[in-house]
């Protein structure tokens, strides 16, 4: 008998804490003002942490273009002598070109892959 006396306690409390959250979604989407209240605190609230995410975005795409500059320099310093390049090196680099043109590579990088594309594929 005591049990069913709990279990009803945390029925009622389920079905009021259920019935209030409707009314406040129900006024929230009603009211405009109650709603804006709440979008401008959810903004202050996340702003310091989306500024944060930002920053780490604009390094870490700064980094990835350096990295793929810096690979595409690297196979043209290595092969550039004797202007043969093997067919996996070409395959690898024609990916890192496209990844780096997609991140907005300058010219300089192209201007090297370009003259590499002519070289002979061994």
């Amino acid at each position: 008998m005591e049990w069913v006396a709990i279990l009803e306690a945390i029925k009622l409390i389920g079905a009021s804490c259920g019935a209030l959250i409707t009314i406040v979604g129900f006024l929230g989407v009603i009211l405009k003002k109650p709603r804006k209240w709440i979008a401008d605190i959810i903004k202050e609230a996340t702003k310091e942490e989306f500024d944060k995410i930002h920053t780490f975005i604009d390094k870490t795409e700064k980094t990835d273009l350096t990295t793929l500059r810096h690979e595409i320099t690297l196979i043209y310093e290595k092969y550039r002598d004797k202007k043969e390049i093997p067919m996996r090196m070409r395959e690898n680099l024609c990916s890192l070109y496209e990844d780096y043109v997609q991140r907005g590579g300058n010219s300089y990088v192209k201007t090297i892959y370009e003259e590499m594309l002519d070289w002979k594929v061994i």
